[in-house]
């Protein structure tokens, strides 16, 4: 007889924070932060709407969900503006 297996446990979701300036992704709807090392985050479902061109800083729960926009997509997305300027 075999003992019934436990399920495994599930993957404690990663939360991201990233501080900086969205910009316009493309296709022209998107809107991505850039992270350490190059990474790439998807915001453009974030609400309210994380304004480009602006510095924030924000934080999110990277998703594996699939997006036109590329990158990592965010959930449940928080943010707030930061002083400073973002590059023209």
């Amino acid at each position: 007889m075999f003992a019934p297996s436990k399920a495994p446990k599930a993957a404690k979701p990663k939360v991201v924070k990233v501080s900086g300036c969205a910009t316009k992704g493309v296709p022209d709807f998107c809107v991505v932060m850039k992270g350490p090392k190059g990474a790439s985050y998807n915001v453009t479902a974030a609400v309210p709407a994380v304004p480009v061109g602006k510095r924030i800083r924000l934080q999110g729960t990277a998703t594996d969900k699939v997006s036109p926009c590329g990158g990592t997509v965010l959930d449940g997305v928080k943010w707030a503006a930061t002083k400073g300027k973002c590059p023209k």
